[in-house]
């Protein structure tokens, strides 16, 4: 009776110093954490809020207090809650560069952060956080520092590039770095991957893959027609690279670069960055007037996939200038290639988002039907086609 009593009361304590989530830290200041990280050799938990940030709150209510979260946390790391717009929070928020919220550090008794991630998320994504934090091989700051020196796989390093897209960071020179300090050879899946999805290359690497391109293909499992649109993009970037000084883009040095790799497709290469270039610059009449080409001009053979890309990145632009009805007539005189007659729906998708941002709903109607009713037509397409519509009421 009385092991059972024993028993029955651990139990009770436990259950009630977990009940409350996270038990958070209060009236320390952040020298005196750092202090107490550094002799309980653990890591710093650091929720970095407002009191005005709804995920923040959501955070708060819902994932903190839950119980395996709280466990979790209070085991192993020394957790600690700071308005980053009150007191010490204002000068740490300077330190470690906060610009969203929440985002969530976890840093060393030496005030080293270690790993890092931004945004609300649920329970077992924190718990996962919390490991990765507690693992050399997915801390993000580790993994940085030594992907500066070559230092670690691909496949973390693959990883890692991802982490740091999420979190706005400008990863091109550590890529460089990485791929010329790497001992991983190059033809190996993973750093075929980086090179091919993520890398700004050099020449000498554009052509390695050109050159490889059978074996590269084979190694990454990709179709064909996913390896030449990985590829071109990289020789887009690489041609930039050459073309661009400052502010001033040599758009013939641009078009020589991609015509040693894509003689047929170069010029419209050339008008794509053009598009983008002039958008960039705050051109948006020369921006419409390269993508009217693009859309016209027979000789560029734009493709019906580009031709919907183009229209939905731009229609932002066609809207603010009042060009609607002008690219209206050029898409409707526009002619699929031979052998993209299947790919009708999306010249009609096109002209269903043109006809959308005029608010004529007979014209969306018709269009929509055409997209609905096509075999072709993938079934992602045709569940925004109806979001549209309902959205407008009509169905």
């Amino acid at each position: 009776m009385l092991r059972t009593l024993l028993i029955c009361s651990l139990l009770f304590c436990a259950s009630a110093s977990f009940a409350g989530g996270i038990d958070f830290l209060h009236n320390k200041n952040w020298k005196e954490i750092l202090a107490q990280a550094k002799k309980e050799n653990k890591l710093i938990f650091l929720d970095a809020y407002t009191s005005w940030c709804g995920p923040c709150k959501h955070m708060q209510s819902e994932v903190f207090t839950d119980m395996a979260v709280g466990y979790y946390f209070n085991k192993n790391f020394i957790n600690v809650k700071m308005d980053m717009e009150e007191g010490e929070g204002l000068q740490l928020s300077n330190d470690l560069q906060v610009i969203s919220y929440p985002t969530f550090f976890f840093i060393n008794g030496d005030g080293e952060v270690l790993h890092k991630k931004v945004g609300a998320m649920e329970a077992g994504d924190l718990l996962q956080l919390g490991d990765d934090a507690r693992n050399p091989a997915r801390q993000y700051y580790t993994i940085r520092e030594k992907a500066m020196k070559g230092d670690v796989s691909a496949e973390d390093f693959h990883q890692w590039i991802h982490e740091a897209n999420d979190l706005g960071e400008d990863v091109d020179s550590i890529i460089i770095s990485y791929l010329a300090k790497t001992k991983s050879p190059r033809m190996e899946k993973g750093i075929l991957s980086i090179m091919l999805d993520h890398a700004p290359l050099n020449k000498e690497q554009v052509e390695f893959l050109f050159k490889n391109k059978d074996t590269a293909l084979k190694l990454l499992n990709k179709t064909p027609e996913e390896f030449n649109s990985a590829l071109q993009a990289r020789v887009i970037v690489y041609a930039t690279n050459e073309s661009l000084h400052g502010e001033v883009f040599d758009f013939a040095k641009f078009q020589q670069i991609a015509q040693g790799y894509y003689s047929n497709e170069a010029a419209l290469m050339t008008r794509k960055v053009k598009i983008r270039y002039y958008d960039y610059q705050e051109q948006y009449a020369k921006s419409l007037n390269e993508l009217s080409d693009c859309i016209t001009l027979k000789a560029l053979k734009l493709k019906a996939d580009d031709l919907a890309e183009l229209v939905t990145q731009n229609i932002k632009n066609i809207t603010d200038q009042n060009r609607i009805d002008e690219f209206i007539q050029k898409i409707s005189h526009y002619n699929l290639l031979p052998e993209e007659t299947a790919k009708a729906y999306q010249k009609d998708l096109s002209l269903f988002i043109l006809y959308y941002c005029k608010d004529d709903r007979a014209k969306m109607k018709a269009y929509s039907g055409k997209i609905l009713g096509n075999a072709n037509a993938p079934e992602e397409i045709k569940s925004k086609v109806k979001e549209f519509m309902d959205e407008t009421g009509d169905k």
